[in-house]
Parts: C-alpha cells; structure tokens; sequence
C-alpha cells in the first residue's frame, strides 16, 4: 500500500472513529436516537472512501446550502440542553439559538437553530412541524412551528 493510499486508510479509519464516540455520546442522552452509519464503499482505484453519512460527523462546518430555521411554540422553561437533544434525534446540529428577553433573559419560547446538512433539517422540519407537542407550554396543545427561508420560498410557489 503507498502512503497515499495508507492516509487515506487513516482518515477513514478516524472518521468512524469519531463518529463512534459521538453517537455513542448521544445514546447516553437519547435513548430514542439512531445512527445510520453506511459501509464505506471503494473507488475506482480500490481506496476506501467514507460515505456522505459518516461525513456529517467528520464536519467542522455546515453545507453551503443549510438551512437556519425558526422553531415556534417551546415552551419557555425548555433550555439550550433539552432542545439540543431534541433535535439531534435527527441529525447534527450546528448552533442552536433560543430568543431571550434582554431584561430578565426568560425565554421567549422560540428558537433558531442550524443543521450540518440541509438532509438533517428538512427531516427534523417534516417530523415535528404542526405534529409535536411539548409538555409545559402554556398554550396547551400547542404543536411546534417551522419557519424557514426553504418554507416560505415552497409556500410561494
């Protein structure tokens, strides 16, 4: 093997790895939350190549084409932690930020937040919008909404 073919091993072989110890980081916190990790699969020239799945762990930055979406309808006790939990379930969250009141810093029971990938935040969009309802909101059975620049280009159309 030359040492070309020897790095690329490597970083394949760190890439699992990470990808490892973070979901089964997220596994302690969400028990309800699912890796789908494919086989790596070989180029032309025989090297292992890791597939778009395993990537997303391996990212230091989002895709060009991500979506930052507003979340509606959290209740105002929910903090950074449970909601970062809550969205994982669907992918690897970027930033996550809930909209405070500048004077008493309580929460305004609303949110941004940011995937890696565009994939990862059109399933979040498609499994909690106008479907989740989450315990202590005021607004009892109030279901969570999703507003993003991808939503309001579709509604146009």
């Amino acid at each position: 093997m030359s040492d070309s073919e020897d790095s690329a091993q490597q970083i394949s072989n760190e890439t699992k790895h990470a990808a490892a110890i973070f979901s089964d980081s997220l596994m302690e916190d969400c028990p309800n939350f699912t890796v789908n990790l494919k086989n790596d699969t070989q180029d032309g020239n025989g090297m292992d190549v890791a597939s778009v799945e395993d990537n997303e762990f391996a990212k230091d930055q989002p895709d060009p084409d991500n979506i930052k979406m507003f979340v509606g309808q959290i209740p105002k006790s929910w903090d950074e932690t449970q909601l970062r939990k809550m969205f994982e379930q669907y992918g690897r969250v970027h930033t996550l930020n809930v909209l405070r009141d500048k004077v008493t810093t309580m929460s305004r029971g609303c949110c941004f937040v940011t995937y890696y990938t565009r994939k990862a935040a059109l399933k979040a969009q498609d499994a909690l919008h106008n479907i989740k309802t989450l315990e202590g909101n005021k607004n009892e059975g109030a279901k969570l909404k999703f507003t993003s620049q991808h939503t309001l280009l579709q509604n146009k159309r």
